[in-house]
């Protein structure tokens, strides 16, 4: 399978939501609340169209080097 690293989680907050939910540096997004991220299609210009906000709550397929999983 092969990742688009551009949308690789590089870090998370210490204690913070998404650390907590199990989302592990080296995740790479694969969609946001079901909308699949088009090849080079950066995370945060996603957030930003969707007008989500600090403290939103969002689903995030993630892949890993194991089947996706649900955020």
């Amino acid at each position: 399978m092969a990742l688009d690293a551009s949308n690789a989680v590089t870090r998370l907050k210490q204690y913070g939501e998404a650390e907590g939910a199990g989302l592990l540096v080296g995740d790479v997004v694969a969609a946001v609340n079901g909308r699949s991220l088009p090849r080079g299609t950066q995370l945060h210009d996603v957030l930003r169209r969707d007008f989500v906000l600090a403290g939103d709550t969002v689903r995030l397929d993630v892949d890993r080097l194991c089947p996706s999983l649900p955020f």
